[in-house]
């Protein structure tokens, strides 16, 4: 486990993951609207054009408000010659951006029998991580956990919202951006080489799904995200990479996201550390 999550750190999951839209806020101060809505409609439903409508109102309702709660699954798994490593967390966090979040994470094994657990809560400026299994907490830096190994465990999905939403909403709200000019932006901007993105539509148990793929060629990474096209939500993310002769694939299962269920003055203040150990540093992880 500590090769492989070694290894994600070395693709630098965290900080690519808000490289999927990279310069949107200030390419959104900038969008001018010189193609109708009606015709990008028509053109996105070509095979080598993604469905870029679906993409707007996607991006929209992920962005939309200040907090987000999200119940998800991960899975982590990572193949090599002579190895096969599974490992699947059970993760609830919830994001007030900017900065601000609480994220219980769970770790399990492919059987589903509950390992460790970990609450990781930041007020902004600071960062707790502990472990009721191990007895110890550490508190550091947030930009300092950001950069650690332990960022993407809390989901991509959270880790996006927590980057970017401000950016984007401030950008959206200040320029008055309709969803015309969004879609015309993502036009402009997924159709240039910076930003190669390809989308293909599916059905699964009856239900339209769209999935939008992006490969980072300089960071050998590729990302896959599905949509349901009806509700316009983020429903999995996946991400696969490559070093040296491991190879990882990590993916996201969103079962629930919407407004947080329970909030108080508390929820992102750090627990009394009665019975528990400070420690310097700490990893996350099933072991």
């Amino acid at each position: 486990m500590k090769r492989i999550i070694q290894a994600i750190a070395l693709l630098g999951v965290s900080a690519s993951v808000w490289g999927l839209f990279p310069n949107l806020s200030g390419q959104l101060s900038s969008a001018q609207t010189s193609i109708g809505i009606a015709d990008l409609r028509k053109q996105t439903n070509t095979d080598d054009r993604p469905n870029l409508t679906l993409l707007a109102r996607t991006v929209a309702n992920f962005f939309r408000g200040d907090y987000a709660e999200t119940e998800s699954t991960l899975e982590i798994r990572g193949t090599s010659p002579g190895l096969l490593f599974q490992v699947y967390l059970q993760v609830k966090t919830l994001v007030k951006s900017p900065g601000q979040f609480r994220s219980e994470i769970v770790f399990r094994d492919p059987g589903g029998t509950v390992g460790k657990e970990y609450l990781v809560i930041s007020n902004g400026d600071r960062v707790w991580m502990s472990s009721s299994d191990l007895g110890i907490y550490a508190i550091v830096d947030f930009q300092e956990f950001k950069r650690s190994n332990n960022g993407f465990l809390m989901g991509f999905s959270s880790l996006l919202f927590l980057d970017a939403s401000t950016k984007v909403e401030e950008s959206i709200t200040a320029n008055n951006i309709s969803e015309s000019n969004v879609v015309d932006l993502l036009h402009s901007v997924l159709l240039s080489e910076k930003l190669p993105i390809q989308g293909s539509s599916q059905q699964i148990q009856g239900e339209d799904y769209y999935t939008y793929s992006y490969n980072d060629s300089l960071k050998g990474l590729s990302y896959n995200v599905l949509v349901n096209s009806d509700s316009a939500t983020v429903e999995r993310i996946e991400l696969t990479g490559q070093r040296q002769d491991l190879d990882i694939v990590v993916t996201e299962k969103i079962r629930r996201r919407g407004s947080p269920l329970q909030i108080n003055a508390n929820t992102f203040s750090f627990p009394s550390p009665a019975g528990m150990q400070q420690v310097e540093s700490m990893s996350i992880g099933p072991f």
